[in-house]
C-alpha cells in the first residue's frame, strides 16, 4: 500500500512532461534557422483554452534565447478535434466529446531596425503579458 501512495504522489506532484506526456498542456519548439523556430502548442479539454497565449510566449522567449528582440509570426494553423467517450447501460447512458486542440506558428526573428522589423511584436512586452 505504501508504493500505491509512493507512485501516486510522484505521478500527482511530477509534471507530465516529464514523462514524456503531453496532458494537459505543452508547447514544443523546433529551431529551423537561427533566426526561425516552429512551434507548436497542444492541450486538452479545459487545458486547450490559451493556447494562442501560450505560443506567443513560446515564440518570445525563443526571441530573447536567440539574441533578438523582435518577432512576427508566419502561417499560423489551429486546430480542434473531437474525441467521444461515455458509457452505456441497456440503452441508457451518456456520449460526450473531450476536446483536443493544437496551434502552430513560425517565428521569425528580428532586431530593432532591421528590414522586416516593421510591424514586429516586442519579445519582452508579449512575454510580461502572457508568460509565466
Amino acid at each position: 500500500m505504501k508504493i500505491f501512495f509512493t507512485v501516486l504522489l510522484i505521478f500527482v506532484t511530477a509534471p507530465a512532461k516529464a514523462f514524456g506526456i503531453c496532458w494537459p498542456s505543452c508547447t514544443e519548439t523546433t529551431e529551423l534557422d537561427e533566426r526561425t523556430v516552429a512551434i507548436s502548442a497542444r492541450g486538452s479539454g479545459l487545458w486547450s483554452a490559451g493556447l494562442n497565449e501560450d505560443l506567443m510566449a513560446a515564440a518570445a522567449a525563443a526571441a530573447l534565447q536567440h539574441g533578438y528582440s523582435k518577432f512576427i509570426l508566419l502561417n499560423p494553423n489551429e486546430a480542434t478535434d473531437y474525441s467521444p467517450y461515455g458509457y452505456f447501460n441497456y440503452g441508457t447512458g451518456f456520449v460526450a466529446a473531450s476536446q483536443h486542440r493544437q496551434t502552430s506558428a513560425i517565428a521569425r526573428f528580428f532586431n530593432q531596425g532591421e528590414p522586416g522589423a516593421q510591424g514586429a511584436l516586442n519579445a519582452q512586452t508579449i512575454l510580461k503579458r502572457y508568460g509565466d
